[in-house]
């Protein structure tokens, strides 16, 4: 009979099942350990080949949404030590991997009067220096009103540099490597007066993505000890703690290790896998210990 065939199995056979779910448990953990969390959260997009084509219509006429935006306040910031800076960091940041181009103040261009029409010629005076050059930046600013807003504040005390990647589909590891090269040319040359600030759709993604990882190792294990002395009020007994945090840990395991052997990564959704996992195993083996120890002392029904 199915019953008396499955009490046999938990009663005779439960020592090479542990041993059987230990060793895939040890397996499945190494795989956990190795999911990754992906920088682009691209898996989060539409699937729909319709809404993929257009998108890329619209990044192909708009450009793309990736664009960073660095911003460079300086007390001098239109005299020679200012224009210095962003000269170097429009320079610096254009030659990084990964990096289409750069629009500052450095590199812009402004339309004047030629032989046969409008000709455009550097925004910037060269070469930088002098005692009249901070004057000389004011009325290259002035002339052109279409820059306040979009490369220098209106106060002329802050510059931004438009920093826009190229588009690597399949790629997601190079705008990473971007932002840790713009970060370290920040920590580099904003030193003294300076003061530089970095955003943008993907700066936020990697803080994201930073703060996944930071969770995921903080937040888990704290959750561990607070479930174990929450079963230990409540059931004064160390099987009481142990196997229902045994039930959590070898659930996260398991699916966690699966999810990584399938090629997933963890996104900002997915992150939140853990937790549930843990509300759900948790509750569902404190019901049953309960209902174990409820029938203590009656072996014939302790069992099924």
């Amino acid at each position: 009979r199915p019953g008396s065939m499955i009490r046999t199995l938990l009663g005779r056979a439960r020592l090479p099942y542990l041993a059987a779910l230990a060793i895939a448990t040890i397996g499945l953990g190494v795989l956990a350990t190795k999911v990754p969390i992906e920088q682009s959260n691209e898996s989060m997009d539409s699937a729909s080949p319709e809404e993929r084509a257009l998108d890329d219509r619209i990044r192909a006429i708009f450009g793309s949404d990736a664009d960073l935006v660095m911003s460079v306040s300086h007390p001098q910031l239109l005299g020679p030590e200012g224009i210095r800076l962003l000269d170097e960091l429009t320079t610096r940041a254009a030659a990084i991997d990964g990096v289409r181009r750069v629009y500052s103040l450095s590199n812009a261009v402004e339309l004047v009067p030629g032989p046969d029409g409008a000709i455009d010629r550097p925004l910037v005076p060269r070469p930088i220096g002098g005692t009249e050059y901070a004057s000389r930046m004011r009325q290259a600013v002035t002339r052109n009103p279409e820059l306040e807003g979009f490369l220098v504040s209106a106060d002329l005390g802050t510059a931004a540099l438009l920093i826009e990647p190229e588009l690597r589909p399949g790629d997601d590891a190079y705008r990473p490597r971007i932002l840790a090269g713009l970060r370290a040319l920040m920590k580099e040359l904003g030193r003294g007066e300076a003061e530089l600030h970095l955003t943008g759709l993907d700066a936020q993604k990697f803080e994201v993505t930073r703060l996944l990882a930071r969770d995921q190792a903080v937040l888990i294990p704290a959750s561990v000890v607070v479930l174990g002395l929450l079963l230990a009020f409540f059931f004064r007994r160390p099987s009481g703690v142990a196997i229902p945090l045994a039930v959590t840990g070898v659930t996260l395991v398991w699916t966690l290790g699966i999810y990584g052997a399938s090629g997933y990564a963890l996104n900002t959704m997915t992150s939140l896998l853990p937790p549930v996992l843990m509300v759900l195993s948790v509750s569902t083996s404190v019901h049953l210990y309960e209902t174990w120890l409820t029938r203590s002392g009656r072996d014939e029904t302790r069992l099924e």
